[in-house]
């Protein structure tokens, strides 16, 4: 179809659960998608994705282990090619 976008859409969210302050949940949010960035042309196109981050203990991890995780994710669900 003419004009249909079928590339793939990804989404973060941070609860005020896991930080309180928004400099922190915005710094996480920043990490998904530089995460998603990096791996982009391995992902199949038309997915809508939403990616909510539960575990507190993110925010002192590296970016490697969260780049890892999120990969790993992507992987099991059958989105990379």
């Amino acid at each position: 179809m003419k004009g249909l976008n079928l590339d793939s859409k990804f989404s973060f969210s941070v609860s005020k659960k896991i930080c309180k302050k928004a400099s922190g949940r915005n710094k996480l949010r920043r990490r998904g998608y530089s995460a998603i960035t990096r791996h982009i042309k391995k992902i199949k196109p038309g997915y809508l994705c939403f990616f909510s981050i539960k575990n507190g203990n993110l925010g002192e991890k590296s970016f490697t282990y969260f780049e890892k995780e999120i990969v790993e994710l992507l992987s099991v669900s059958g989105m990379l090619s």
